[in-house]
């Protein structure tokens, strides 16, 4: 199958007491990454290769997003948000929340058919990225705010969950579901 597009992500609050989520905020997407990594050994034995094991360690998540809004700097980074005045202000000893993530994905079956494929990772911790601005010029460049986290495992392990759909909206709906926007 072939990836081409994405839409929809959601951010929500990871209670890890409960392993419920709250504070749920949807955002657009322009891009995202998800890379696993593993921890691995090798055990030799009578001069051959005995044993090879691979253990998930985490994932590397990348997430650019039209625009992060205040509230999710207060979710994501422990920012304080002064929503009156629209004001931000963020310090050195702000902490960081787990969050739970997902996105919806579209991929090309064949030439005539495509799934929606949700994907949910429901412990991670993201870290801000780089601002970037450049000034117009002849033509608009626009550039997304990017945000960089590790996705882990959550109590029972699971560190990642897909489903596949007929529409975006189904797909939608199961994210939402995930994040606590819907009861399910």
């Amino acid at each position: 199958m072939a990836y081409f597009g994405i839409s929809k992500p959601i951010i929500a609050k990871y209670n890890g007491e409960t392993e419920k989520y709250s504070e749920a905020i949807e955002l657009e997407a322009a891009g995202t990454s998800v890379t696993p990594a593993f921890s691995e050994g090798s055990f030799y034995c009578d001069n051959r290769l005995g044993l090879h094991r691979k253990l998930f360690k985490q994932a590397d998540v990348t997430a650019e997003i039209k625009t992060i809004p205040l509230a999710a700097g207060e979710l994501l980074f422990g920012h304080t948000i002064d929503t009156s005045k629209k004001e931000e202000t963020a310090k050195t000893n702000d902490k960081s929340n787990y969050v739970g993530y997902g996105f919806v994905g579209c991929e090309a079956i064949d030439d005539e058919h495509d799934v929606y494929t949700a994907c949910w990772l429901p412990k991670v911790l993201f870290t801000e990225g780089e601002d970037s601005y450049t000034t117009q010029n002849d033509s608009l460049t626009f550039t997304a705010q990017k945000i960089s986290g590790v996705a882990v495992g959550a109590k029972d392990k699971t560190w990642r969950e897909k489903a596949q759909f007929d529409t975006e909206d189904e797909a939608y709906s199961w994210l939402k579901t995930k994040a606590g926007i819907v009861a399910a």
